[in-house]
Order: C-alpha cells, then structure tokens, then sequence
C-alpha cells in the first residue's frame, strides 16, 4: 500500500485509508433530507433562530459526515431564499434546494 501526503506529512496504513474513506465521502449525495437531520436543524432553528445559516447547526455534531457540508448548502440556500422550512414541507424544500443547485 502506498503512503499519502497531508498537510505536508507522509502517512500509510489506517490512517490513509481513514483519510481516504473522509475523502470519498464528500462524494456521496443525499437523496432525501430526512426526519433525523430536519429534527436537528428545527431544534437548532428554534434556539437561536434563524439570522444566519449557521444558526441551524447547533447540533452539527450529531449529523453524519458525509451530510454536514449539504447540510450547510441546504442551509445557505434557504437563508438566501427566505422560503418557509418547516414539518410540513422539508422534504419539498429539499427537493426544490436539490433541483436548483444541480450540477
């Protein structure tokens, strides 16, 4: 197995394959919000509002890796949007975030 270059340092083994793994997985596109992540950012909406996107990652630590950086996306478009996100229609927000951003 060959070794791999981070931040200026050579490393092999686990720690190449973990870095490889965290790599791959900003490749991974979610297909639905879901109720879990949507628990979270309502949570978070609801204890600090919503003045800026990062108001809805109060609980960041609690979503899955490959989630958080659309996650934030997610969470920008609505910001700059002003569109209503709620129970009702996350999963339509979701969506229309998904179609408009597509490339």
């Amino acid at each position: 197995m060959k070794s791999v270059k981070i931040g200026g340092k050579i490393f092999g083994g686990l720690i190449k394959l973990f870095y490889l793994y965290i790599v791959n997985l900003k490749h991974i596109k979610m297909k639905k919000l879901g109720k879990r992540n949507f628990l979270l950012i309502s949570m978070s909406m609801q204890t600090m509002g919503f003045r800026s996107p990062s108001d809805g990652l109060m609980y960041e630590e609690q979503m899955y890796v490959h989630e958080g950086a659309e996650i934030w996306e997610l969470l920008q478009w609505l910001h700059k949007s002003g569109r209503p996100f709620g129970r009702v229609n996350y999963e339509e927000r979701f969506k229309e975030f998904k179609k408009e951003t597509k490339k």
